[in-house]
């Protein structure tokens, strides 16, 4: 990658590597699963069904497609940058390691979900600002987790939140137009 990029990524594993501690392993192991390609289509499906709940008609297709734009799309970063992973001692993990999945799928489920449900996160207006927090840590943390576990070096996790916002970003825009299936008239109106 980029020389610069490279150093302060191994700085970052160094440092890492030498404050490890199990308890913090495990967790981290945990938190990770949370951005598996299982969970990531069981999450789907839930906000694919939610958003027909909701009225957002074009919205399950949108989110069909861009869960398989960020799996599809992440796999084919990685063949062009065929990033090696870091050698680790913690934790195993196959295929190349730019840009990280985990991070990508995290990073579009959450905006995913504010798009789902936006208008209930309207009111009141701590409910949003709750959510966000949560949504944030959550995303943050299997992030670290990646770090943490030693699959993947920052950079990568910071590409797969930047792709994963990105396709979560389009999915909204293309498919989350309020497409509700107006109500018939009523047969005794006047």
């Amino acid at each position: 990658m980029i020389p610069f990029i490279d150093a302060i990524d191994q700085k970052i594993f160094d440092l890492n590597h030498a404050i490890l501690y199990e308890p913090v392993v495990q967790a981290m192991k945990l938190i990770t699963a949370l951005a598996e390609t299982e969970s990531t289509i069981a999450i789907s499906l839930l906000l694919f069904y939610a958003a027909w709940k909701r009225g957002l008609r074009l919205a399950p297709l949108s989110i069909l497609t861009g869960t398989v734009l960020v799996r599809w799309g992440n796999f084919l970063l990685k063949g062009v940058f065929t990033r090696p992973r870091p050698i680790s001692s913690v934790h195993m993990a196959e295929g190349f390691s730019f840009p990280s999945g985990h991070s990508a799928n995290i990073a579009f489920l959450i905006v995913i979900f504010f798009g789902v449900f936006k208008t209930w996160l309207d009111h009141p207006p701590q409910r949003r600002a709750n959510f966000t927090f949560w949504m944030i840590l959550i995303g943050f943390s299997v992030g670290l987790s990646r770090i943490i576990l030693e699959v993947h070096w920052a950079s990568d996790v910071i590409a797969g939140w930047t792709f994963g916002l990105l396709v979560g970003y389009l999915t909204r825009q293309f498919g989350f137009k309020e497409t509700q299936i107006p109500e018939a008239p009523h047969k005794y109106a006047s």
